[in-house]
């Protein structure tokens, strides 16, 4: 099919969470442009419900999301488990030296974190994780619009951000420090997610 040949004009429309993008993914889809210059690629961001009713509707060819999602009637393909970090902006120094820290040394403050409806698997996984160690810190929901925000909140001390570990590698705030959560920090399982179907060429290409 001419249509579908390398380099050939195609589309790829993929989905993502604010709070989740693992590096691999850009890594992924930038290597992807490269053997295919033509390719019309078409990001778009939104929670795990509108990601999924999008492709389920078909606005979308694949979307990434934490998992545990409703994902019945999905095709699944494992895209691995993500560390966490904690975003801080004074953290005690004796704290500090000895990172990776535990979630014991991060309880006492505020933990700020995207609304629950955007992303229930990575709010849930940080509940569950700081109760795995017998603290029920504050939560502090924030309709934010993005990580960068997230993290401007944490640079003006209204909290600390538990962020997936590849957000460093992407972001910087000025005022935060990012450190390494020890075996007691929650991990972030992700898959991408595509229609029970025979998938395209290029869609077969990117997964």
């Amino acid at each position: 099919m001419q249509g579908w040949q390398r380099g050939s004009r195609s589309r790829l429309r993929v989905g993502y969470l604010v709070d989740v993008l693992p590096t691999a993914l850009p890594m992924t889809l930038s290597a992807l442009r490269a053997r295919r210059p033509a390719l019309k690629l078409e990001l778009r961001s939104g929670s795990s419900t509108e990601l999924l009713d999008d492709l389920r509707a078909g606005r979308l060819d694949a979307a990434l999301v934490s998992l545990p999602a409703p994902t019945d009637g999905f095709r699944i393909t494992d895209a691995g488990a993500e560390a966490t970090v904690a975003a801080v902006s004074a953290l005690p120094v004796a704290v500090r030296s000895r990172a990776p820290v535990g979630l014991r040394d991060i309880a006492e403050r505020p933990i700020l974190t995207f609304p629950r409806a955007r992303n229930p698997a990575f709010y849930d996984s940080i509940v569950a994780a700081f109760h795995a160690v017998g603290e029920a810190p504050t939560i502090d929901e924030l309709d934010l619009a993005s990580v960068e925000r997230l993290l401007l909140e944490v640079a003006v001390g209204s909290g600390t951000a538990i962020v997936g570990a590849s957000v460093p590698e992407r972001i910087t705030t000025p005022g935060v420090t990012f450190i390494a959560l020890d075996d007691s920090g929650p991990r972030l399982p992700s898959a991408v997610v595509t229609r029970d179907e025979t998938p395209s060429p290029i869609l077969l290409e990117f997964l």
